[in-house]
């Protein structure tokens, strides 16, 4: 299967102008695991109303495709020749049956919902569906009350009466890895452990794990990490996930050991990597990381060479920048580690890839500012309202969105930028950025983030 997905069009253009292979790709890539083969598996036994309600429990899609579960669901059952679709009054009945209090705790005050809430456990039809609604909703009507510590004790309730329910539902878990990091005392490794323990390929661990390395708790993140990357099966894995996790797992496996041994030598280093020698880190990227990211040695490049370079040197090039750029955040701007490695993958994806725009002619000085900072169009699509990859990774956006000013003057610094591209630069992210903050509070469960990057945008250096 190829990496082709829906567009953000798609309910505008139907689900018919696009190829089966989009389908499938969208939907693994919004945390349904799902080919051609398992659909038949499953939809010949089940109900295509059992499929739409797995696949949006599963769900970690938002904006133009928050609905598309059950549109894709219907199409497929369609085009791959499955016994025919039920009609559509049995499509609007739930995959598992209501239970009894869902009803009442639905239209019930919040001090009742609480009751009600723990009670479920010992209902006989309690399981990781009923769970995970249940636990959605609590979340989102205690956090608009300023009582979201009081999901605490709901958890507990599970855990005590139903604990192979509340150990199997990862969004159970998620939120106990939550309530650790919102609350004094509480012990966020092992609760993020548990979650790499049960859940190791599931997204909302990658997204609590840059919650915590926003936080700067590398140590609590590293093994969580290392655990999940070694029992994920990679292949199962689209590109793009497979270079974020990878990405994620080495650069916190480097950071912890930094932490440990601020002068890490090279072969320690190495040691430290062997896990993820699939990705097959080599020498060079080996010795950019360690040297850049801790200032040993300063990038000292220049426009015209870069420039010059080939298509895949100036790649590695602009990650030795980022790596470089690391430094400048720790030491400049008060970043924690942790915080300053979530810009990777993540700014690198909205660098330019191809040639610079202008290529020099005969006499004309080489610039390479087109090489080194997004195009407007790329960065508007990244900031919109509803991206995609701001609700899947809010922490790693959020970490992103604060390091473009200071990428720019980093630049500037390094005489990559004149004074009028700077100015220039500065007022496009004003423009770009400025309902940012107002996004990230709707796509994040970190209620301070919101407001520390409204602040972060207009900050100077420490």
């Amino acid at each position: 299967m190829g990496n082709e997905r829906l567009d953000r069009h798609w309910r505008e253009r139907g689900l018919a102008a696009y190829s089966t292979e989009a389908l499938l790709g969208t939907l693994r890539h919004y945390g349904a695991t799902v080919d051609e083969e398992q659909l038949r598996r499953v939809s010949s036994e089940e109900q295509v109303w059992a499929l739409e309600n797995r696949w949006t429990r599963e769900w970690k899609g938002t904006g133009p495709f928050k609905e598309l579960p059950r549109a894709a669901a219907r199409e497929l059952w369609k085009r791959l020749g499955l016994p025919e679709a039920p009609p559509p009054a049995e499509l609007e009945k739930p995959a598992v049956p209501e239970a009894p209090f869902l009803g009442p705790l639905a239209k019930a005050p919040l001090d009742e919902k609480l009751v009600l809430a723990r009670e479920a456990a010992a209902q006989p039809d309690f399981d990781v569906d009923l769970a995970f609604e249940l636990s959605m909703h609590l979340a989102e009507v205690l956090e608009e009350a300023g009582r979201f510590a009081e999901l605490e004790g709901v958890l507990d309730a599970w855990k005590e009466h139903a604990p192979e329910v509340h150990d199997a539902e990862p969004w159970v878990l998620a939120w106990r890895v939550a309530l650790a990091l919102r609350l004094p005392g509480k012990d966020v490794g092992a609760a993020l452990a548990t979650l790499a323990e049960r859940a190791p390929r599931d997204s909302i661990l990658q997204a609590r794990a840059e919650w915590c390395l926003y936080r700067g708790l590398v140590k609590q993140t590293h093994p969580a990490l290392l655990r999940a990357w070694e029992e994920t099966s990679h292949e199962s894995l689209l590109p793009a996930a497979l270079e974020q996790r990878g990405t994620r797992a080495i650069l916190t496996a480097l950071d912890a050991a930094l932490l440990e041994e601020p002068e890490l030598p090279p072969e320690r280093l190495r040691e430290k990597l062997a896990p993820f020698e699939e990705l097959r880190p080599n020498s060079r990227w080996i010795h950019e990381a360690l040297t850049r990211r801790t200032g040993r040695e300063p990038w000292r490049g220049t426009r015209e060479g870069l420039a010059g370079m080939r298509r895949g040197e100036r790649r590695q090039e602009q990650w030795a920048l980022m790596m470089a750029f690391e430094w400048e955040l720790l030491t400049r701007w008060g970043w924690p580690r942790g915080r300053t490695q979530l810009i990777h993958p993540e700014l690198g994806w909205l660098l330019p890839e191809g040639p610079l725009k202008g290529v020099p002619r005969r006499g004309q000085e080489a610039r390479s500012t087109n090489l080194l900072l997004p195009a407007r169009d790329t960065l508007e699509e990244w900031a919109s309202e509803g991206s995609e990859r701001r609700y899947l990774h809010p922490h790693v956006h959020a970490a992103t969105a604060l390091a473009l000013r200071p990428w720019g003057g980093f630049l500037h610094g390094l005489g990559l930028m004149e004074d009028a591209e700077l100015a220039g630069w500065n007022d496009l992210l004003r423009q770009v950025l400025a309902r940012l903050p107002e996004w990230l509070a709707d796509d994040a469960d970190d209620p301070a983030l919101a407001d520390e990057v409204r602040e972060g945008l207009s900050s100077t250096p420490a």
